[in-house]
């Protein structure tokens, strides 16, 4: 009588995680099941698909896949889809196997696979509705790494009829108008024109008005508000500022603009950087277009009389202040003219209205290293950085986004350069304590034998945030303690923005974020990057990210209007792909590099 009944219990506990996987899987993109009372570990669902045979053992197995995604065990994940006879699967199931593989395919940067695997789904109006979903994404996520943006947006588009979810929603518009962003006009033209793909036209039509008009506010404010009216029921409209601004309240282009610089103290060599990229871009504007110019010095002012006097020549826009202590006391005075500081302030309060901030911070790289190092399936990490404060705020910033994202942070080395750096880099890796377990065991037994320490093995990815000097000390240290095949994530502190094959071997491998400027330049770029370096080269090759901040601050104040209008939109410049925040600041979004022979070679988004 017991082992009846406890046969009918299990066999009731078979039934319902049955029934449970028989709803389809999902990405990493969508919540569909993530609260199933009945999922539970890979291992589990494999001794189910042992103890069951066809249909189901396969369906054990596709989720023993999907819980292996979902815990970042991707390995175990293809070793497991791999050892499934797709041929013998049913219809749905497999859909679900071709989403898995898909999914991995994309993790390991073959998207060309992934698409075609996602193309052969056949029947997808069949599909329960989160497959249909997770289908969209991912070949839009494909499309996106193939470079085939069209097509992805148009992917997109049609995810956008499927979703329910507000947030989702939001996020699928973002990403399209992301993703519009880098269309050419050309292509844009078209779309906006045809009316056979009224969305398509939609998104079109926008970006093509958020490019054309930004510097003539009545026009821009007018063409919105007929967007609007003709695209009332679009999603696109989410996108825009929820009341659209009268044109007097737009910013104006500035006639006459003040520069607040150190010119004459330890900071000048980076001032003059700044200015020089600024006017190079100034140089580039029509003369009859050019606005006035005027140069505060501020190495022996302070902010508010440095600000009266920038009044009182005229100017209606004010560009700097470069320190981060003098952005914080304009901001703290309250500036009536709007203002593009040249770094971002750490005031508490929220800072004036327009009140903007770019500058260079590696604090946005750290965040998105750790979102890379995360979706790239890394967990558990340790950091490395220079030793102070501004070192120990990169890692903070770092640490607080990867564990949010669920990761951990197992160790940190903050490098002093007084201590021993080998020392340090033994302690680290926990090779010393490998010796000394070796040293222990010799003194035990009394003989000599042959002994290879051992580094930890409770980390997959090791974050540095170091210039190029200590970087190239702490790479050869940590091959040498056995951490060379450990993926190594950096900011763009690691990299001067000059190449040096020769003297950056040593960083071969390291992946870092940083300005299109310096990893990816066009070739308009190359040959500004000449013209500074032959101009100013005792300068330009210290100096030479400075010079492009420069050249995006000039562009930037005619960028604003559109930003503001569009608060999704972004500024393709120099130094990144530019968002403008609630908080004035400017975000930049950055491409990512792998120095392979000494240079840096871009890494596919």
């Amino acid at each position: 009588m017991r082992k009846s009944i406890i046969n009918s219990c299990l066999a009731l506990l078979t039934l319902m995680v049955l029934l449970s996987g028989c709803s389809s899987l999902t990405g990493p993109q969508s919540n569909v099941n993530a609260d199933n009372q009945f999922a539970a570990t890979p291992e589990y669902y494999l001794g189910l698909a042992q103890q069951t045979q066809g249909d189901a053992s396969y369906g054990y197995q596709l989720q023993a896949v999907q819980q292996y995604i979902r815990n970042k065990n991707y390995p175990a994940a293809d070793k497991t889809l791999s050892a499934i006879p797709s041929a013998m699967l049913a219809p749905q199931q497999s859909a679900q196997f071709l989403l898995l593989a898909a999914q991995l395919n994309l993790v390991y940067d073959r998207p060309g696979k992934a698409y075609t695997q996602l193309s052969n789904i056949v029947n997808t109006d069949q599909l329960p509705v989160d497959m249909q979903v997770q289908q969209q994404q991912l070949l839009a996520q494909a499309y996106m790494s193939l470079g085939q943006t069209v097509n992805a947006i148009k992917s997109r588009l049609q995810l956008s009829k499927l979703l329910t979810d507000p947030l989702d929603i939001r996020q699928n518009n973002q990403a399209i108008w992301h993703a519009s962003q880098s269309v050419n006009d050309n292509t844009l033209q078209q779309f906006s024109t045809d009316d056979s793909q009224p969305s398509v036209e939609a998104w079109a039509s926008l970006t093509l008005i958020s490019r054309r008009y930004t510097n003539n506010p009545e026009i821009l404010v007018a063409q919105l508000r007929a967007w609007r009216q003709k695209f009332s029921d679009n999603p696109a409209n989410n996108l825009l500022a929820h009341v659209l601004p009268d044109a007097g309240d737009v910013l104006s282009t500035p006639k006459h603009i003040a520069l607040l610089l150190p010119m004459n103290n330890q900071f000048t060599p980076q001032a003059q950087a700044i200015l020089n990229g600024f006017m190079q871009a100034y140089y580039q504007t029509p003369l009859l277009q050019r606005p006035q110019l005027s140069i505060v010095d501020t190495s022996q002012i302070n902010m508010k009389t440095a600000y009266q006097q920038a009044a009182q020549d005229g100017a209606d826009f004010i560009v700097g202040p470069l320190m981060k202590d003098h952005v914080n006391s304009l901001a703290d005075y309250g500036p009536d003219i709007p203002v593009l500081a040249l770094n971002y302030g750490s005031m508490s309060d929220s800072p004036p209205d327009n009140f903007y901030q770019l500058g260079l911070s590696p604090d946005n790289e750290a965040t998105q290293a750790a979102l890379r190092m995360w979706k790239n399936g890394k967990s558990r990490v340790i950091t490395i950085t220079v030793a102070g404060d501004w070192g120990q705020s990169i890692v903070n910033d770092f640490s607080q986004r990867f564990q949010n994202l669920g990761g951990q942070v197992v160790a940190s080395l903050a490098i002093d350069t007084k201590n021993n750096l080998t020392d340090e880099i033994a302690e680290l890796m926990n090779v010393d304590r490998s010796q000394a377990r070796a040293a222990a065991l010799r003194k035990t037994l009394g003989e000599k034998f042959t002994f290879i320490p051992r580094r930890r093995q409770d980390i997959d990815a090791i974050f540095i945030n170091a210039p190029p000097g200590v970087a190239r000390q702490v790479l050869p240290l940590l091959r040498f303690y056995y951490a060379g095949n450990t993926p190594v994530y950096a900011t763009s502190v690691i990299f001067n923005g000059i190449a040096a094959a020769r003297r950056d071997s040593d960083l071969n491998g390291v992946m870092f974020t940083d300005m299109p400027w310096a990893i990816a330049p066009t070739a308009g770029q190359v040959a500004i990057r000449k013209q500074f370096a032959t101009l100013w080269s005792s300068n330009f090759a210290q100096y030479s990210k400075l010079y492009a901040l420069g050249i995006d601050t000039y562009h930037m104040m005619s960028q604003l209007n559109r930003l503001k209008v569009f608060p999704q939109s972004a500024f393709h410049g120099f130094t990144g792909t530019l968002y403008l925040e609630p908080n004035g600041h400017l975000y930049r979004q950055l491409p990512w590099a792998r120095f392979v022979r000494g240079t840096p070679q871009l890494v596919k988004q």
